[in-house]
C-alpha cells in the first residue's frame, strides 16, 4: 500500500514544480469569473462610477424596470430601506455615491432621485447647480418638450420636465428641481408623475 503513496507523493511534487515555472495554470473559479463579468468597468461592485448618467431608461447598469435582484447580477447590490415586509414601495441605495436612491415599486425599480452629494449628470449633460435657462433651452428643442411648473404653491423650488408631464403620467421623463438661487438642487428620473413624492402612505 504504500506504493501508490509514493507516486501521489511525486504527482504533487511535479504539479507544483510546474505551476513555479509557469507551465501549468489553476482555472479560475466560475464565481471569480461571475464577479468580474457582473462589474461594469469603472465601477467597483455596489457603487454607481461618475462617468454614468441618469436617463429615462435607468442609471450605470440599473435599468428601470429591473427588480433589485436583478441589478445585484448586473453589478450593482442595493440596500433596502426599511420597510414593512408586505410593502409594495420602498426606498433602496447603491453603497456609492451617497445621494443617490432608487424606489421599487411592485417589486420593480421605477425611479430613480439624485440629491447633494452625488453631483452624477444627466444623459444630456445637466447636473446639480445648472440654472433654468440652459436646461429649458435645451430641452424646448427636443421632441418631448419641456414642462415648467412650480413644486407647489408655497414653494420657491420649480420643476423642469421632459418629456412634459401632459404626455401622461406612464411615460418615463427627467425631472430637475430647481432654485433661483441654487440652480437644480434634485434630479429625478424614470417614472415621475407630476405629483410625485415618497411612496403613498399604507404601500
Amino acid at each position: 500500500m504504500a506504493a501508490p503513496v509514493r507516486y501521489l507523493g511525486l504527482l504533487s511534487i511535479i504539479v507544483c514544480a510546474a505551476q513555479a515555472n509557469g507551465l501549468a495554470q489553476v482555472a479560475p473559479s466560475p464565481l471569480a469569473s461571475a464577479a468580474r463579468a457582473a462589474s461594469p468597468a469603472g465601477a467597483t461592485p455596489g457603487t454607481i462610477a461618475a462617468s454614468d448618467t441618469l436617463s429615462v431608461g435607468g442609471v450605470g447598469v440599473v435599468r428601470f424596470g429591473m427588480t433589485p435582484a436583478q441589478a445585484g447580477a448586473a453589478g450593482l447590490p442595493l440596500a433596502e430601506s426599511v420597510h414593512a415586509p408586505n410593502a409594495t414601495c420602498y426606498f433602496a441605495h447603491p453603497a456609492a455615491p451617497a445621494g443617490v436612491t432608487f424606489m421599487v415599486r411592485d417589486g420593480k425599480i421605477v425611479r430613480a432621485d439624485l440629491a447633494a452629494p452625488a453631483d452624477l449628470k444627466t444623459v444630456d449633460g445637466f447636473k446639480r447647480g445648472d440654472v433654468e435657462g440652459n436646461i429649458a433651452g435645451f430641452y424646448a428643442g427636443t421632441k418631448g418638450g419641456v414642462s415648467d411648473f412650480p413644486l407647489s404653491s408655497n414653494s420657491d423650488v420649480y420643476l423642469l420636465a421632459s418629456p412634459e408631464f401632459s404626455a401622461g403620467e406612464s411615460v418615463p421623463r427627467l425631472v430637475y428641481e430647481l432654485t433661483d438661487k441654487a440652480g437644480v438642487v434634485r434630479i429625478h428620473a424614470g417614472w415621475v408623475p407630476r405629483h410625485f413624492g415618497g411612496c403613498p402612505k399604507g404601500k
